[in-house]
């Protein structure tokens, strides 16, 4: 049975003591000061002095609420003084004329019919409804409109009962608009991007980039785990690959998989998950998956060059290195002049040069933190004299005068002696 105010009242009573009952409760909730003269209805502020107690809720609940009577044809017959503050008109202006120059455009013609056909059928109403002030300003109000019955369970007026909801809907809005701001900041990403709900791991918004290939794919990846993203993949498994970060162990993960594309072929992807939660807003996983087609060829084409600088540079000054060590050996046992010396000279930096090629040939390695240094004990000294020595034919030609001091004493360290001269 609806929750109408006859249910309330009880159905036993007369028609006339419904009423009275009604214009009690009109009397207790809005005072006989909003009331102009004649308009009182009969029962007044003293009916309610033998029961403190409904006269103290129904004052509350008008201090709170924004309250009006109709009749059938919904022409008001009364209203509160919350409802003559946040209209801005008058009560002569009010009372008498139709609810609907409250009306606002926001609603459809069938938003209201649909109200009409509740309350006309008996039934109590609840919704959300815009109106517009006397002086055109909007506000948003939660409304709940409850038919008073005859005898014959016909309504013969209503009761509205509202609440100001408009720096709520304002909330509502500035979110909702935030939320499109940033979900067409993520159309421009030229990545798939996926938001998913991390209790069932649906999917709940998908960029621009995961919906064509999406329809691509002929998956719809609405309110769906995102298993399409990798061949053979079971709700279980995606769950199990996400367990650092549901599990709070990691802010984020991060790995590289083949993802299905459209006409059955796949290309790399990095797949990076991040558990994130805006202000005031439940948590949700943020999902990225990144072709790197281009990354893979890139290393490829990295890889080619290091092989071909390796053939093409080592090769060669191998050589060289190799034709200096026959010409030292061919020398004389006790030869000690300027020929000898500057033949070490030659080969100890034909020695530098290849050490510095295979310096340029461990990038790969340097980049994935897998560099070897030899470390040994030598003398810190000594190195630096060798050092100045090397170079010290270059000091006629560049007309430079190159020097060491400090460095008698032996100063030993240890360090990558090789890498460091």
């Amino acid at each position: 049975m609806p929750r109408t105010v006859k249910n309330i009242i009880g159905g036993g009573h007369q028609v006339n003591e419904r009423h009275k009952m009604f214009d009690k409760i009109i009397c207790g909730i809005g005072g006989t000061e909003t009331f102009e003269a004649g308009l009182v209805p009969a029962c007044g502020r003293s009916s309610l002095s033998s029961n403190f107690a409904d006269h103290f809720l129904s004052d509350a609940v008008g201090e709170h609420a924004i309250i009006s009577v109709t009749d059938v044809k919904g022409n008001i017959t009364y209203v509160n003084n919350k409802f003559i503050e946040i209209s801005g008109y008058t009560w002569r202006e009010l009372v008498g004329q139709n609810h609907r120059m409250l009306k606002s455009k926001e609603h459809p013609p069938e938003f209201y019919r649909n109200l009409w056909k509740t309350i006309g059928g008996g039934e109590t109403w609840h919704g959300d409804i815009k109106n517009l002030s006397k002086h055109g300003e909007e506000y948003w109000v939660k409304a709940t409109i409850v038919p008073y019955l005859n005898d014959q369970r016909k309504p013969v007026k209503y009761l509205s009962i509202r609440t100001d909801i408009t720096q709520v809907k304002a909330a509502e809005r500035s979110k909702l608009e935030s939320l499109k701001q940033q979900q067409a900041s993520l159309d421009l990403i030229d990545a798939q991007v996926y938001m998913l709900w991390p209790d069932n791991l649906e999917v709940f918004y998908a960029n621009r980039v995961a919906r064509e290939l999406s329809l691509g794919l002929g998956v719809n990846p609405s309110w769906q785990a995102p298993t399409f993203l990798a061949e053979g993949t079971t709700r279980a498994d995606f769950k199990a690959s996400l367990s650092p970060i549901l599990s709070g162990e990691q802010d984020s993960i991060c790995y590289q998989t083949d993802v299905p594309a459209p006409g059955g072929a796949t290309f790399p992807a990095e797949i990076t998950a991040q558990m994130i939660r805006p202000l005031d807003d439940k948590k949700r996983i943020f999902l990225s998956v990144k072709d790197i087609s281009e990354r893979r060829q890139l290393e490829k084409a990295k890889s080619n060059f290091i092989a071909t600088v390796s053939h093409e540079l080592r090769t060669p000054l191998t050589s060289i290195i190799g034709g200096l060590e026959l010409i030292k050996m061919s020398l004389h046992k006790g030869e000690t002049g300027p020929v000898s010396r500057l033949l070490e000279i030659s080969r100890k930096n034909a020695m530098r040069l290849r050490k510095l090629i295979d310096d340029i040939l461990d990038l790969d390695k340097l980049e994935a933190g897998k560099m070897n240094f030899k470390f040994i004990q030598f003398d810190l000294a000594q190195a630096i004299q060798d050092s100045v020595m090397e170079i010290s034919s270059f000091q006629t030609e560049k007309n430079v005068s190159v020097q060491s001091f400090g460095v008698a004493a032996p100063v030993m360290v240890t360090g990558d002696r090789e890498r460091l001269q």
